[in-house]
This record gives C-alpha cells, structure tokens and sequence, in this order.
C-alpha cells in the first residue's frame, strides 16, 4: 500500500507540470515542431541549420521552465512544513529534464543526419549539440531562478561572442565535433550548473533573495486579500537596489496631494505605482550596444543598418510596456475610488499609459538610429531611417489601441495576449513599411502612418468606451 501511495504521488507531481498554461503552450509548439521535423523528406545546409537552430531554442526554453515550476512547488512553506515534500519534488523534474531535453536533442540531430545533403564532416555532433543546448538552458534556468537585472545581463554577456564571426566558427565547430574539448567543456560546466541549481532549490528557505520571485503571482493580476502574503514577498524581492534606481522607487517616499492638481499633473501621479521608470532608458542603452557590437563585427552593409534600428523601433517599445501593463490591475480598484469621476479616472489612465508608450518608443529610436547614423554616413542608412519614421509612429498607435482594449480582461491565461497582439501588429507594420519603402517616396509613407494612426485612435476611442463600464474588482 505504502508503495502505491508513493507511485501515486510521484505520478501527481509530474501532472503538475501539465497545468501551467506556458507549459501547454511550449509543449503544443514542441510536439508541432516534431511533427514538421518528422514530415520532412528532404533537407539541404540552410533547412538543416534552422532545424537545428530552432530544435535548440525550443528545448532550451521547455527546459528553463521546468525548473522554474519546481521553483514554485519548493518556495512554499509546504517544502519545510510537510515531511517527505522536497525529495519527491526534486526527482521528478530531474528525470523530466533529462529525458525530455535529451531526447529532443538527438531526434534533431538524427533527423539531420538523416537528410543532410552535405558531405559528413559538416554533420551536426550530437555531443557537441547537446553540450550547447543544456549551455543556453543553463543560462536561462538561473537567469528565471534569480530574476535579477544582473542575471539578465550576466546572460547576455554570456551569448555577446556569438556576433563575432570568430564566435560563430567556434560555435560551428563545437556543433560538428572539430572542438571536442571546447564541447566537453560546455557538457561538464553545464550539467554542473543545472546540478548546481538543482542542489539550490532543494536548499529553498525565505532567507534566500529569490525565493519569492515566481512567475505565479505575476500572472494571477488579482491580490486574494489585503496584505497578500505572495504579493508582499514577490514585491520585497524586487526592492534590491537596481530595481530600485530602474523603477525609480524613491518617488514613493514622498508622494505629493494631487487632489485638486490638474490633468497632467495627476497623469504623472499614476505612472509612480505601475510604471515603466527609467527602464526604456537602460533598454535604449543596451540595445545601442549591442548594435554597436553586431556593425563594428560583420554588418557593414547599408541594408543591415536600415532594417535593425527599424525592427527594434518598431517591435522592443511596444513589447516592454505589453509586458508591464498588466499589473495595473493590482492598484486599479484601490485607485478608483479615489473622490474622482470615472470619466477622468480613465482619461488620466489612458494618458498616462501613452506617455510610457511614447517616451519608451522615443528612447529606443533615438538611441538606435543615432547609433547607425553615427557608424555609417547620412548618405547611407540617414534618409530611409527618416522614411521609416512615420509609418513606425503610426504603427505604435495602432498598436497602443490593441493593447489598452485587451487590457479591460482580466484572466491569468490572457496575460501572454498582449504581447503577442503588439508583436504581430508590429510584424504587419514592418512589412507594410518594407512594400512601401521601395517606392522611395516620403509622402507615401506620411499617409500610411496617419492611416495607422487613424486606425489606432478609433480602436483607442472605442476601448474607452468599454473601459467606462468595466469592473474593476
């Protein structure tokens, strides 16, 4: 009987790992990516490279995300509270990893293998393969554990050397087994670091900086009570010192009676508690860099110095605030019933969310253009820079009005609809742009930016309209 009972038990911990919606949907993306991969019947250099390319990011991702729910099953007062909760919780995930991740991998490599159309010193090498996909997974399962500015960052540096052309021959050759020692290098360090992490969770107490920092209460966007213990935890995790200057916590200090202050004033007021802060700056700054660092190693053409900058202006400001303004709904009903008309509670919302789009938008594009300015010539990328500029700006309000009449829902599985709503508005403005632009002719892509924005402003007026009568507890 006892056996049983513990089978069983073990058998629930991995159904748990089916509920989370963002597991659903990486499982769905995985299972259809093994269907196409089994479906092809023929496969020349370049398909193989995005079959590999692409089998490494899904594991890489499915990955990080199964540890990062173990996270949530172990940073709970259960794991202390409860005799026999960690071991149980511990094991099924490291066989999940290990024989989802593994097997994933070699069925990419076999199925390149089995129609590379090129001699067999280029074949991929499964060791070296596997050894840069538990690397990246590695990466990216500490960076989700420690949720940090610094994890980030410490990640970002890490990839940096792939934007060298000599970064990339490394990579190649560790991906064909010419560097055998470099992959068993990454292999060992690599499964050291999941050991690591692994050996970490097992060890979960309050004390530790990230035990509250889960991807849970993030997504719920409804505090159960006041004084929500997990609220106040996930909220004291991110008061570290960088998050502090990025979000710009010492405004709360000393907040000022905007009672009677006029609309722009109380617009401001607004942005203190779910703001964007000073991130679109840090978010310029780096994306600047890097750009900098993928001209000066290899993208020297006019055409790469036109069409990044346009992407990232287009796509990263609309993707940051998506991201943030769900959590709105924390303080909206607090907020709402301040002694304030319904009519202007929402006029000042609106206004100052537009203020963190625009400011985001203006500092990412300045940022990035400049930077391709000042590395190329104004003959080169300057005058399609200023071409692109207004369909760019009519497409973010369009995209503006997407989000803000999502917003007015609030469901955990809509969170993610945001995001992807702003990126596939920002896709169809992109290509737009790129059908207009071979025309060459400024007036053009004026009208079609007032169009876009034209379009926005409607969608944006009408979901005023319905935010008047949405519920806001």
């Amino acid at each position: 009987m006892r056996n049983r009972i513990e089978r069983s038990r073990y058998v629930q911990i991995a159904l748990t790992y089916t509920r989370p919606l963002p597991m659903r949907i990486w499982a769905i993306a995985a299972a259809a990516y093994v269907l196409v991969i089994l479906c092809l019947r023929e496969m020349n250099q370049g398909p193989q490279t995005a079959v590999l390319v692409l089998g490494g990011a899904v594991a890489a991702w499915f990955g990080a995300m199964i540890p990062a729910h173990a996270k949530e099953q172990l940073a709970d007062a259960r794991a202390v509270l409860t005799p026999g909760f960690r071991g149980p919780h511990l094991i099924v995930p490291a066989v999940l990893f290990a024989t989802v991740i593994t097997a994933l991998a070699a069925l990419v490599v076999a199925r390149a293998h089995a129609f590379n159309a090129q001699a067999a010193s280029d074949d991929a090498w499964l060791p070296g393969y596997l050894a840069l996909v538990l690397t990246m997974t590695a990466l990216l399962a500490w960076m989700g554990h420690f949720q940090s500015p610094a994890a980030v960052f410490f990640v970002m540096l890490s990839v940096m050397p792939v934007v060298f052309a000599e970064g990339r021959a490394w990579l190649v050759a560790v991906l064909c087994g010419q560097a055998y020692r470099s992959a068993g290098a990454l292999l060992i360090g690599s499964i050291a670091a999941l050991a690591a992490l692994w050996w970490r969770m097992g060890q979960m107490h309050e004390e530790m900086p990230e035990y509250a920092r889960l991807m849970g209460p993030g997504f719920r966007l409804k505090v159960r009570m006041t004084g929500d213990p997990t609220f106040r935890r996930e909220n004291r995790a991110d008061a570290g010192p960088v998050e502090s200057f990025v979000r710009q916590a010492d405004r709360l200090d000393n907040v000022a009676n905007v009672f009677a202050a006029p609309f722009w004033r109380r617009v401001r007021h607004w942005r203190l508690v779910i703001g964007i802060g000073r991130m679109p700056l840090f978010v310029a700054a780096l994306l600047a860099l890097t750009l900098v660092i993928q001209m000066v190693s290899g993208m020297r053409d006019t055409e790469s110095r036109v069409v990044f900058p346009v992407v990232l202006s287009a796509i990263a400001p609309c993707m940051i605030v998506a991201g943030i303004w769900p959590r709105r709904w924390y303080v909206l009903a607090e907020e709402s019933l301040r002694p304030v008309t319904r009519r202007r509670f929402i006029l000042e919302q609106g206004a100052a969310m537009a203020l963190e789009h625009a400011a985001t938008w203006f500092y990412i594009t300045a940022a990035t253009f400049i930077t391709a300015l000042l590395i190329g010539t104004w003959t080169g990328p300057g005058p399609r820079l200023l071409m692109a500029v207004p369909v760019i700006a009519g497409g973010q309000v369009l995209i503006f009005g997407l989000i803000v009449w999502e917003l007015r829902y609030r469901h955990a599985w809509l969170v993610i609809v945001p995001m992807i709503l702003a990126l596939s508005a920002a896709g169809a403005i992109l290509v737009i742009g790129g059908m207009l632009a071979q025309y060459r002719h400024f007036g053009l892509m004026l009208l079609a930016g007032l169009i876009l924005a034209a379009i926005g402003v409607a969608i944006t007026f009408d979901a005023y309209r319905r935010w008047l009568t949405t519920e806001f507890d």
